[in-house]
């Protein structure tokens, strides 16, 4: 299993991942992370979003 890594956009440090929350219609998941280091202490939200499709999924799914 794959493990997605967030560091901080002002020290570069490794964040956590503290929560995170689906939002609108479109189910955005809204990440909220807080900096590995003291004494940067950075919190953030970072928002997820799909951008496209490199290569088409092998799957078959059924039509609606």
């Amino acid at each position: 299993m794959r493990v997605m890594k967030v560091y901080c956009p002002v020290c570069g440090e490794q964040a956590t991942i503290r929560k995170i929350q689906m939002e609108g219609v479109d189910n955005i998941p809204h990440i909220y992370c807080s900096c590995n280091d003291f004494e940067c202490g950075h919190t953030y939200m970072l928002t997820l979003t799909f951008s496209h499709t490199i290569q088409p999924s092998n799957l078959k799914l059924a039509s609606n």
